[in-house]
């Protein structure tokens, strides 16, 4: 994670930001969805970039931001832990391919009213992910 990235926005960098080791252009790097839940929204502003927001079943609400296009979910739809809900991009504020991610309780992030809280409750604990392993908290 580098706040630098982010240094042109004036604001503070929140959540996580989470990037694959070997990206390569042309090729989708898939993102999946780290809980079961319903999206809450889909949607693109010009700092985020293509971003879907998952309500997860145990509450809150989780924001992937920065994704390469937009997601074919929409709001509603429900998705299972594993499934694929995105690709990992770099649109809106920012050049290197990652997903940044934000927890808050409301809907509301970080970048408007600093509801964010820490969502490394949702990684693996310990070991490495290998190619297509699903996230289990």
């Amino acid at each position: 994670m580098s706040s630098s990235l982010y240094a042109s926005t004036g604001g503070k960098h929140t959540g996580v930001d989470v990037a694959a080791d070997n990206v390569q252009d042309g090729v989708d790097t898939p993102v999946y969805s780290m809980t079961d839940g319903t999206v809450y929204s889909v949607s693109y502003s010009e700092l985020g970039g293509h971003a879907i927001t998952i309500q997860p079943d145990f509450g809150g609400y989780l924001y992937h931001g920065h994704l390469k296009y937009a997601p074919v979910l929409k709001a509603g739809d429900e998705v299972k832990k594993g499934d694929k809900i995105a690709a990992l991009g770099h649109s809106g504020a920012t050049d290197i391919y990652h997903v940044h991610l934000e927890y808050s309780k409301t809907p509301e992030m970080s970048n408007s009213l600093g509801n964010d809280e820490d969502p490394s409750f949702l990684f693996q604990k310990n070991g490495t992910l290998k190619q297509d392993q699903k996230i289990i908290p």
